[in-house]
C-alpha cells in the first residue's frame, strides 16, 4: 500500500510540475511576443499552444517567435522536450530490465513456481 502511495505521489508531482512549467513558459512567451506579433500571439492560449508544440518538439511552424527572448525560450523548451523524451525512454528500458531481473530472481530462488 505504501509503494502505491509513492507512485501516486510521483505521478501527481509530475502533473503539477508539468502544468506549472507550461504556465510559466507560456507567460514568458506571451510577454516577449505579444507586442512583436500581435496577430500570432493575440491571446494567452496561443502562447500555450506554442509552448506545447515546442515541448513535444512537433513545431508545425504555425507560430514562430521573432524576439530574442522568445527565441531563447523556444530553444529551451525544445531542449527540455528532448530531455524529457530521452529520460522517459531510459526510464522505460531500465524499468523493463529491472522487472525481468526481479522475475528471474524470484524463479531462481523458488519464491514463485516456474510454470514453464
Amino acid at each position: 500500500m505504501r509503494k502505491r502511495r509513492s507512485v501516486v505521489f510521483k505521478i501527481l508531482s509530475f502533473i503539477v510540475l508539468f502544468t506549472l512549467s507550461v504556465f510559466f513558459f507560456s507567460m514568458s512567451i506571451y510577454y516577449f511576443e505579444k507586442d512583436a506579433q500581435p496577430e500570432s500571439f493575440n491571446s494567452f492560449s496561443s502562447a500555450i499552444l506554442h509552448v506545447l508544440l515546442s515541448l513535444t518538439t512537433v513545431g508545425y511552424s504555425q507560430i514562430g517567435t521573432m524576439t530574442p527572448g522568445g527565441q531563447i525560450i523556444t530553444v529551451l523548451l525544445t531542449a527540455l522536450g528532448y530531455i524529457i523524451g530521452i529520460a522517459c525512454l531510459i526510464w522505460i528500458v531500465l524499468g523493463s530490465i529491472n522487472f525481468h531481473l526481479w522475475k528471474t530472481l524470484q524463479k531462481n530462488t523458488g519464491i514463485i513456481k516456474n510454470s514453464d
